[in-house]
């Protein structure tokens, strides 16, 4: 590795190795949530519509970041920190066009690394407006956190030209320090406070529907840890702040760094919600309804096969065979209705023989009757 490649606080290797296997999770974590979603749940969703979109964002931010600004990055940082042993790679036009280059291209890689983001967020808004959509307050509530992220989302992006709108002028050397240091440290900290606000303020509807509807005390833990995940955001995000200067200039690799890997948590953690919705599924209908079945089946088939055994030691006389069943009034109960119906069977078909002999030996057959009364 070339002498650049240790400049900072954050080698060359491991940025380039931690953000790539992290990355790799999260292509694996969104092709496993389309699968649930397409293939078991069937469903296609405005969340999932967005969390695509994050991940195609994530994807360019990427491409453009390995291909267009690491190698110059670390290039122009050892330049600007006068790394002992360090050769310029040419003249001082090429080093200025060079310069220019890398800003105008990590320009476009923060403003898509930052757009992952905030598809990740409004995902998880998607997400929950499905479990709200009944809820009048909780739907105000949601219509204001989706505008107010609309607004954080389109500040986000502008902040990245504000803090230096200079694109090939050499006033963009200028924006890591003095002038352009404080000024890019305003609009960093006001995006910070209001993308943890914003964080906030989703986070809030997720633990008033745990609360309000009824589910085990066990599922309602799982569901709050899960949502300590989103929580976990926050902290990149603060951790992408707090370390932004250092030795009173801009630490573009830094910034750059906290920045992307904020965009590979968020699409991870949004493409997780699938997962913990499935799961809580089919534990619920696990838990409950395979165990009903079979009680009701087993009770309905003994309640059967045991009618029918008694039914026939009853007529065949067999009083030795009777089962000890407890409950001796329920076992009198049918057994007087057996001799009762039996009776009245009898009775009735005593009756209908009379009535048919008395019609035989009239001599008026009950058919040709029927047939005069034609």
């Amino acid at each position: 590795m070339a002498p650049q490649d240790y400049i900072g606080r954050i080698h060359k290797q491991a940025f380039v190795g931690s953000s790539s296997a992290i990355l790799g999770l999260t292509l694996i974590g969104v092709i496993a949530r389309l699968t649930i979603r397409l293939v078991v749940q069937k469903q296609f969703a405005a969340d999932d519509a967005v969390l695509i979109i994050g991940l195609c964002t994530l994807i360019a931010a990427f491409v453009i970041l390995y291909t267009q600004v690491i190698d110059r990055m670390y290039v122009i940082i050892a330049l600007q920190s006068r790394l002992p042993g360090f050769a310029p790679p040419g003249s001082i036009t090429e080093i200025m066009y060079m310069g220019s280059e890398w800003h105008k291209w990590v320009t476009v890689t923060l403003m898509l690394s930052w757009c992952s983001i905030m598809a990740a967020k409004l995902s998880i808004l998607a997400f929950f407006w499905k479990l709200i959509d009944r809820i009048r307050f909780m739907k105000i509530y949601w219509l204001g956190v989706f505008i107010f992220n609309l607004g954080v989302l389109g500040y986000g992006v502008s902040i990245f030209i504000l803090a230096c709108p200079y694109f090939y002028d050499p006033r963009e050397l200028q924006c890591n320090s003095g002038i352009g240091k404080q000024r890019l440290l305003t609009h960093s900290i006001t995006q910070t406070s209001f993308d943890i606000l914003g964080d906030l303020f989703i986070l809030y509807i997720p633990i008033n529907i745990i609360w309000r509807i009824r589910i085990r005390l066990a599922q309602k833990v799982a569901l709050l840890l899960s949502l300590g995940l989103t929580a976990f955001m926050v902290v990149v995000t603060i951790i992408r702040v707090s370390g932004l200067v250092k030795g009173g200039l801009v630490d573009t690799i830094w910034e750059v760094y906290w920045l992307f890997l904020g965009g590979e948590i968020g699409i991870f953690l949004a493409s997780a919600i699938a997962f913990r919705s499935f799961f809580i599924t089919r534990a619920q209908s696990k838990n409950s309804t395979p165990p009903r079945r079979e009680l009701r089946f087993f009770s309905s088939t003994f309640a059967r096969k045991f009618r029918r055994r008694s039914v026939s030691q009853l007529d065949s006389g067999d009083e030795q065979g009777l089962p000890g069943i407890p409950g001796a009034q329920l076992t009198g109960m049918r057994t007087f209705i057996d001799q009762e119906g039996k009776s009245i069977l009898d009775r009735s078909q005593h009756s209908k023989s009379t009535w048919r002999m008395s019609d035989v030996e009239d001599g008026i057959p009950l058919r040709s009757y029927g047939c005069s009364a034609k």
